[in-house]
């Protein structure tokens, strides 16, 4: 009899608890597929980027940014793109409209806008801020040129513009990043252009995120992110906080780190050793913000004083080459009083790929070796060893100089001569040139694309680049970047300085009279790579007592599959907290929605975009969603080749699964019912 009350009781408990509490235990890959309201191709000339939504009124970025590390698909040489931010009216959700175009210099792209409702005594309407940037360089090679195209006379930073009447764009003002009295450029400069007699150039440097906040005080704020200033030793840290109460004359109240806290530029972290900020967000109604910082991890910011932002926590990275780090986004919410933040981190990690060499006895052994996965880059599909899962080339290694071929565009540098025969071998280049080998060549570099496809030519097998002693990247390679044109089919790894250093000793011993290395004894060896993953999203709990601490970590369904499937590239981006839920721009695999709520959070919803080419004829044909916004029971999603998708988002947050708190109290609730339910059983039993 005791079986049967437990049986029933069991039961009981079962039917009492809502159906919320089972939502909780949706694996990644689970939940509904969300239905497609309406579509908007923008335009049809593709290079979509982030969305951001106020009412009916949507702003969407444009572009891609060539000559960049912090994006992993985004690593090697790009054409000069010019693209146009979009303005879309979205009074009628099922057919949204492309109300105004925004343009952008060449070459720059609108890498993140923000929208937000606002009223100051300045100004009352929609403000729109759009981050401009062209890659991690401030005043590197760009593909656009002549020089009166070049970004690098091109004025970035933030531009903030009017939107209330969508088919009417106004802008407002700009802020000149890096152009203050508090920065490292005297307000009395030269102007943005190319400087008259030498002069110092005066342009408002690449800002790479953007956030908006209305405070309580009415105080609107911005906060960007200009990923190399602690690099460069900028008076400003990377994280700029700017007022633009009034958007026609914004304001730099504060920046962070100060001079003195600021992270190791390198990091000792995988292969992407880089250490900046990435991107920043507003929580807490502007009184903080999260920064995610590379390999640094997460910082929480107390914005209380927005002159003086402070650290108030940080999640960090394991200090070990086995872990890659690379937060690049994140966004926070309260569930049941716990601040709750969703990190996305952005890349292929690796971290497993190895130079092994068998022979001689002397430089023997397993090398530390780093492939980036340069996902449109390698539309033969055969150049990574990532995608030869546990398979190896293997050979004799002869090593060729730097191998540069001929460069210059008004003058004609010759070809560095090859310094071994490369046919059928593992060619071992250096990245910058060794004076002690190559002492009759210009010190001029090259780009390291142009090199492997000459190399390809001579008849090498595969690529094995030597890390030379180049600043701040002394403490091990960074993935690399390569997209050659014709397409490589050899794989490319990167080894660290002092492994290069011996490696070179050993191939090449002395130069003979001619110039070419003396041999020595054969090596032979190989290069192989382990399976990888895609970065994914990490749920931390952010207190400011006892800091951050991880619930969570979650791939979307193609994250962990290796090889990879195809030129998808399936690392999350951005991301918008919303209640209970986050709703997540995951490239290749869609939108993913995670209840942050559910014990253990997991997917409740999702939406994969078509496969479309890309009509700029530069991206893979995937489905890439760069990014995502919310509006009411509307999800929009920003797709970089097909477009703008708005989705039926109603039942989300009711379908939700419970909190921990709201399990456990709708257990309580359960086991109150249960115990009335066998205590009334019992009592008509004695009757």
């Amino acid at each position: 009899m005791r079986g049967s009350y437990l049986g029933a009781a069991c039961l009981l408990v079962v039917a009492a608890l809502p159906p919320a509490a089972f939502a909780a235990q949706s694996a990644p890959g689970e939940g509904r597929t969300l239905t497609v309201i309406g579509k908007s191709d923008l335009g049809g000339a593709g290079l979509n980027g982030d969305v951001a939504v106020v009412g009916t009124v949507a702003i969407v970025g444009a572009g891609v940014l060539p000559h960049t590390g912090w994006h992993t698909e985004r690593y090697s040489p790009a054409p000069c793109f010019e693209a146009t931010a979009k303005v879309v009216d979205l009074t009628d959700p099922k057919n949204p409209k492309v109300a105004a175009t925004i343009p952008l210099p060449p070459g720059v792209a609108a890498i993140d806008v923000d929208a937000l409702q606002v009223h100051t005594p300045q100004f009352t309407g929609i403000l729109a801020a759009l981050a401009l940037d062209d890659g991690p360089s401030q005043a590197g090679p760009n593909s656009c040129t002549p020089n009166d195209r070049n970004p690098l006379f091109t004025d970035r930073g933030v531009l903030y513009y009017d939107i209330t009447k969508p088919g009417a764009p106004k802008l407002l003002g700009r802020y000149m990043a890096d152009q203050g009295p508090q920065d490292d450029v005297p307000p009395n400069a030269v102007p943005c252009g190319p400087p008259p007699n030498g002069g110092a150039i005066r342009c408002a440097t690449g800002q790479h995120s953007v956030s908006l906040v209305q405070r309580e005080d009415g105080r609107v704020l911005s906060i960007s992110v200009e990923p190399i200033a602690d690099l460069l030793v900028k008076p400003s840290g990377d994280v700029r906080v700017v007022d633009v109460s009034d958007p026609a004359h914004p304001a730099q109240l504060g920046s962070w780190p100060p001079l003195g806290q600021r992270p190791d530029a390198a990091s000792a972290n995988g292969c992407s050793t880089f250490s900046n900020g990435h991107s920043a967000s507003f929580y807490d109604a502007g009184r903080r913000a999260l920064v995610a910082f590379n390999d640094a991890g997460l910082f929480d910011l107390n914005l209380g004083t927005a002159q003086s932002p402070a650290k108030v926590s940080q999640f960090s990275y394991p200090n070990e080459r086995a872990e890659e780090g690379n937060a690049a986004y994140a966004s926070a919410t309260v569930v049941d009083g716990i601040t709750m933040a969703a990190l996305s981190e952005e890349g292929w990690f690796p971290a497993k790929t190895a130079l092994t060499i068998d022979a001689p006895a002397g430089l023997a052994g397993v090398k530390f070796a780093c492939e980036s996965l340069p996902t449109q880059f390698d539309q033969t599909n055969q150049a990574q060893l990532a995608k030869r899962p546990n398979a190896a080339i293997a050979g004799q290694l002869a090593y060729g100089g730097r191998g540069c071929p001929t460069r210059g565009t008004t003058t004609v540098t010759p070809e560095d001569p090859y310094l071994s025969d490369l046919r059928g071998k593992i060619a071992v280049l250096d990245v910058v040139k060794n004076n002690a080998t190559q002492p009759n060549i210009p010190n001029g570099n090259c780009n390291i694309t142009t090199r492997l496809s000459r190399a390809q030519a001579a008849g090498a097998t595969a690529v094995v680049l030597a890390r030379g002693p180049l600043a701040p990247f002394l403490a091990g390679p960074q993935a690399l970047a390569w997209g050659v044109d014709p397409p490589s089919t050899i794989p490319t790894v990167l080894i660290d300085v002092n492994d290069a250093n011996a490696l070179r000793t050993g191939l090449c011993p002395g130069l003979n009279e001619a110039g070419q290395c003396n041999p020595g004894p054969a090596v032979t060896g190989s290069v192989g790579d382990a399976p990888g993953a895609w970065g994914g999203l990490r749920v931390l709990e952010v207190d400011p007592d006892t800091g951050m601490r991880q619930l969570a970590l979650i791939h979307a369904p193609h994250g962990e599959e290796f090889p990879p499937p195809d030129l998808g590239v399936y690392a999350p981006g951005p991301s918008v907290a919303v209640g209970n839920l986050v709703y997540v721009a995951w490239r290749s695999d869609g939108l993913r929605v995670i209840d942050l709520g559910g014990t253990p959070p997991g997917e409740v919803a999702h939406f994969v975009p078509p496969d479309t080419p890309d009509p700029a004829r530069f991206l893979p044909a995937k489905a890439s969603v760069v990014g995502v916004a919310v509006a009411g029971d509307n999800v929009l999603v920003s797709d970089q080749n097909s477009g703008l998708y708005v989705l039926d988002g109603k039942g989300l947050a009711a379908g939700a699964g419970g909190s921990s708190l709201g399990l456990f109290l709708a257990l309580g609730l359960g086991v109150l019912f249960v115990a009335g339910a066998v205590a009334v059983v019992v009592a008509r039993r004695r009757a």
